[in-house]
């Protein structure tokens, strides 16, 4: 299956971006993975100096319903960045798949 060379200049260079795009958001992610296991280790520390003797299970130490909100959002930041990642990966993925066949094609039939 013969592909003009055009044809396959712009797949390639689609492909490049993609690539960019794909190490771009993986450094990003990497940087808020880094923030969320900080951000998780502040709150361990400040559950530990909020602590009171008389505090019992189910009741909330001053300041902790904010350390909750805090680590709720951080979750929620990582999942998200979870998500991009997969959807960057199987787009990365599926264009390196068209590239390839691309390639197979025009060795083929040149």
């Amino acid at each position: 299956m013969p592909v003009r060379r055009s044809k396959y200049d712009d797949l390639r260079a689609r492909y490049e971006r993609a690539l960019e795009e794909r190490n771009t958001a993986l450094a990003d992610a990497e940087g808020h993975v880094c923030t969320i296991v900080r951000l998780s280790g502040e709150v361990d520390d400040l559950r530990e100096q909020l602590k009171t003797p008389g505090a019992g299970p189910g009741r909330l130490t001053r300041g902790e319903g904010e350390l909750r909100r805090l680590l709720g959002l951080a979750e929620e930041a990582r999942r998200s960045l979870y998500e991009q990642c997969r959807t960057l990966q199987a787009s990365n993925e599926a264009m390196a798949a068209e590239l390839r066949d691309l390639r197979e094609g025009s060795e083929a039939g040149g």
